[in-house]
């Protein structure tokens, strides 16, 4: 069964007609992975609007929540995690703290440090917000048959391994 042309297709139809020597195919097939990861972020945002938060401060009690009871990390841990700044992440901490989803406590044997744990209210909005994102994901991912998304998970480790390897190399 083929698939109709969409988009991409013409787009890459255009570059053929002008530019016969290049891999159009290669072209259309990274094109497409790019825009099934933006049409994921976008479901995703979408559900995390729905939630009263955005992708990040969602990422930030995701985090919390899935290191288990009592739901509490130092900032670097959280900031390791996430890969972003200790500012970037004091931002995002202080919103969900006004939010009532997070609060600071003190470290419990480092006076001079302190640490960041979910509130009651904020573990109970991410035990339902998990469980509606994973099925948000399973509908996303329901074009594809059971076997196809383990062909998908296996091209896209094997792809992600290249990648990192690649950027690995160039010092990234």
């Amino acid at each position: 069964m083929s698939q109709s042309p969409d988009q991409i297709d013409a787009i890459v139809g255009q570059w053929a007609g002008v530019r016969p020597d290049l891999d159009v195919e290669t072209m259309a097939r990274a094109a497409r992975v790019m825009e099934v990861g933006r049409r994921i972020e976008a479901e995703i945002a979408a559900m995390a609007r729905g939630a009263g938060l955005d992708v990040a401060e969602g990422d930030v009690l995701f985090t919390l929540r899935r290191a288990g009871a009592p739901h509490r990390l130092a900032p670097s841990a959280i900031s390791a995690a996430l890969l972003v700044s200790s500012g970037t992440l004091t931002s995002r901490l202080d919103r969900l703290e006004r939010k009532g989803l997070i609060r600071r406590v003190a470290h419990p044997t480092d006076r001079r440090s302190t640490e960041v744990e979910l509130t009651p209210k904020a573990v109970r909005l991410v035990d339902a917000a998990v469980t509606q994102h994973v099925a948000n994901e399973q509908a996303m991912l329901a074009g594809l048959s059971p076997r196809e998304q383990a062909q998908l998970d296996r091209l896209n480790r094997k792809l992600l391994a290249h990648l990192t390897a690649r950027a690995s190399a160039r010092g990234n």
